[in-house]
This record gives structure tokens, sequence and C-alpha cells, in this order.
């Protein structure tokens, strides 16, 4: 629906900025800002969206996306075509997760442009920001063919050297990315992969800073940490931690930083339904992942061919083919992933009775041999792990509205619920302060910038 005038009328506002719910507010957008709120307006030329006694909400911020990668699609061999459709079908899921912007962390610049021009052109989907360049050493995180794969074969390339550091910083720069991603991860399971020399870090630093960019760096345990904040990162884009407990002095250096920690509680959730596929075999699910990634997240037979294309890319060449997939079928499972969530969840919890600023994302899409890290859908499971972390529900609110457009530096524009700005809404039957965040799993209305439609229309337009 878009209307010059659209009104909302006798609604709960939760504003996005950890404050107490108002009721019986009346909110009046014109074109695509929002022009009135107050509890009542009467507005004969506007079309009134039948909303009385819901929730309005700001619409929701996931901060660590990729949109580029479509889930399974390098183990179902997709066409570029379906590639293609997929991704679009990705981008309308957001919106019908109530996911009005996202920030992408891992893009290549040419489906960055792509994505841009699709969204220029009236393609649904949410705002974009993005990190580019991404740095990462020669055969280091991504920094070889095989964890490439198809879908990230046009990423950036990786860093030799110091000379090559400025030179992608400058190209970068043209696609007026929020900031520059760094990896500072010797390996996932094993210490295999090369990472930037103290030399390098010190010229990337230099660099980012003469190019304007922030820094935004991957690092997913305490010793990590500690390396990413020689940068002086504007965040960190996992809380990360695994099976490790947060080290004291890694929490108080985060805090005296300053720096953002953006959440990625998702990935071990969803990680988990590839092994325990009747977890995600809900409605609201479904309904928000396009078939050919249903079917084949859905095909027990998966599992195995996923593992086998993983594993040798995250383990020594020492260790014989075989007897690395026989390990990973014995070391990972559905509790393995659980076990992870529940350290990371207690690494949250700590960072924010710690006073450390926690923003929203979920890591969906990833890497694409996982079949399960839906788009949209991480958003909502993430901020229900954010809950379970023991955040208090208004503040699970604030990490994926007002905090999350701080951190991308657009609180002057989305974020809130507040005249002025963009009219970036959802509406939901019950309110998440009283009911949770399972309640925003049920979303009635999603408005982007003053468009309103249910998650159905925007799903099939």
């Amino acid at each position: 629906m878009r209307a010059p005038r659209l009104l909302l009328k006798g609604v709960t506002v939760v504003d996005g900025t950890g404050a107490p719910a108002r009721e019986g507010q009346d909110i009046l957008i014109v074109g695509a800002k929002i022009a009135d709120m107050q509890a009542s307006i009467d507005d004969p030329s506007a079309v009134v969206l039948d909303v009385g006694g819901q929730t309005v909400l700001p619409g929701l911020i996931d901060c660590h996306t990729h949109t580029q990668s479509v889930p399974g699609a390098a183990l179902r061999g997709d066409s570029p075509e379906l590639i293609e459709r997929q991704r679009r079908l990705q981008l309308r899921a957001y919106l019908a997760s109530g996911v009005t912007t996202v920030l992408d962390t891992g893009i290549s610049r040419p489906m960055l442009l792509r994505f841009r021009r699709y969204l220029a052109e009236g393609e649904p989907g949410p705002s974009l920001f993005a990190l580019s360049p991404f740095l990462t050493p020669k055969g280091g995180y991504f920094g070889t063919e095989g964890l490439r794969t198809a879908i990230y074969a046009d990423i950036w390339e990786p860093i030799e050297g110091t000379e090559s550091i400025g030179k992608q910083l400058r190209e970068a720069v043209a696609l007026s990315p929020l900031g520059v991603k760094v990896t500072v991860e010797p390996g996932m399971v094993f210490p295999i992969w090369p990472v930037f020399s103290t030399e390098q870090l010190a010229t990337i630093k230099q660099e980012a800073a003469a190019a304007g960019l922030l820094i935004f760096v991957h690092s997913m345990n305490n010793e990590a940490h500690r390396t990413a904040l020689t940068l002086e990162p504007h965040a960190l884009v996992h809380v990360g931690l695994g099976y490790e407990t947060i080290a004291p002095d890694v929490l108080e250096s985060i805090k005296r930083s300053g720096a953002y920690v953006i959440s990625t509680l998702a990935v071990f959730e969803m990680e988990s339904w590839f092994w325990d596929q009747s977890a995600m075999r809900q409605p609201w699910i479904e309904a928000r992942v396009p078939i050919a990634q249903w079917q084949t997240a859905n095909d027990p037979t998966t599992r195995n061919r996923g593992l086998d294309m993983m594993t040798p890319l995250v383990t020594p060449t020492w260790i014989p083919g075989w007897l690395a997939r026989a390990g990973a079928r014995f070391v990972r499972g559905a509790k393995s992933g659980r076990r992870e969530l529940a350290s990371s969840q207690r690494a949250v919890r700590a960072m924010h009775e710690a006073g450390i600023p926690i923003v929203m994302g979920a890591d969906a899409g990833n890497w694409p041999v996982f079949t399960t890290f839906f788009h949209g859908v991480g958003s909502l499971v993430e901020m229900g792990l954010l809950e379970e972390a023991g955040l208090p529900r208004n503040e699970v609110i604030v990490t994926a509205t007002s905090r999350a457009a701080k951190m991308l530096k657009q609180d002057d524009r989305i974020g809130t619920v507040r005249i002025g700005l963009d009219a970036d809404l959802i509406v939901v039957p019950n309110n998440p302060l009283e009911h949770g965040m399972q309640a925003l799993r049920e979303i009635s209305w999603v408005i982007k910038r003053g468009v309103a439609k249910t998650p159905q229309a925007w799903l099939s337009e």
C-alpha cells in the first residue's frame, strides 16, 4: 500500500530507545517520513491502516549479513540464474521478517553494485550498507580458492605484503562503504591460516584512517579479540567465544575501547538445524525461505556432503581426509552448536552487564555450504537468543533499532519511531515488551519508507 498520507490509529508505540511503551498513539506518514505522532490525529485526506490496538516498532536493523551468499548453493550446484533469483528472494525475506536495513559484512564489489542497482530500480529489499574491502591475508580466512567457492569467487583479492592494502582501501572508497572488514583469525578449528603481521595491521590502521573508513574486525575468541583491539576498531563483528569463557582483560579492554560488538548468536542455533532438521520446521520459518533452500535444508543426505566439503578446508593437510571427515562427524553435531551458543550467550550477557554496546546481527548466509543459515529468519532467531541470554526485552529491541542505527551513523534517519525520520516501521499484534521476542515472528505489516505491505505481499509481489 502506497499512499501520499498514511495514518495508523490507536497503536502502542515501542520507539526503539528503551523507553516504556506509549499506548493510544496515532502516527501520520507523509511520503517516506513520519510526519506526526500524538494521541489523536484527524486527517480526512489520509488513508487509515487498520491496526488499532497493535504495536508499532522501528524497522529492525541486522548488522551482520551476507546477502551475496545463498544457503546450500555450494551443495546444489545452482546455476547463476537460480543463484540470482534466490538473492532477490532473500532481500524480500528480510522485509517479510521486519528487517528494513542490513549491513553486509563481506560482499564483492560487483555484487554490491548489482544489489544497489536492484534497489534503485524498485526491487523490494532493505536499505543496504556494506563493509569494503574484505581484507584477509593470502591463504588466510577466505583467502583460499576452496573457501571462496563459486559464490565468493569475485570477492576482494587476498593481501600479499603491505602495498596492496592501501590500493584496495583507495579503490573501496569509491563504493562509499561504511567501513573496512579485517580478519585476524588463524583458524576455525585448528590454527592453520596465516594472519596479518604487526606491520600489516599497522598499515591497515593507518590507511583506513587516511581513507576515512571505520574498522570492523572478524574475531571469535579471546586471543583474536586482543589482536582486534590493537586496530582501535569501530566494532567487533562477532561476540564469538565458542567454548571459551570471556577473559576479564578482554572484557575490560573492549569496554575501554568503546567498540560495538555484533552478537551473531543465531549461527550456532541455525547450525544445530543442520543436524536436527525438525527444529526448523515451523510455519513462520518455512514461509520466508526460498523453496530450493528449504528442500536442501530438509534433505538428510546434504549433511554428509556438506561435511565432506567443509572439513578439508578447516583442518591441517597432514590429517588424512578420511580421518578428518570421521572426526568431524564425531565432534560436530546439534549438541556442539548448542554448547557454543550457551558459551556465547554467557559472553554477551557479561558484555551487556559491563556496559559494552551490543548490536544485533545474525550472520545469515555466512558460507553457502551451510544449508540452514536463512536470511531474515536469522534476524528474528537472533533477537530471541539475545532475550534468552538474559538481556532485558527493551534492551534487545535497542540492539536492533536505535543502537544499530547509531553504529551505522544513520540515527538521524532510522532506528527510532520519531517525527522526521524515515517511515521504516513494523506492526505486530502483540507487544514484545510484554510477550517477548517471539511476538516479532507474527507481523501484520512492514512499512518501508512509507510503503506498507503484509509479509506475504513483500514475499510474493
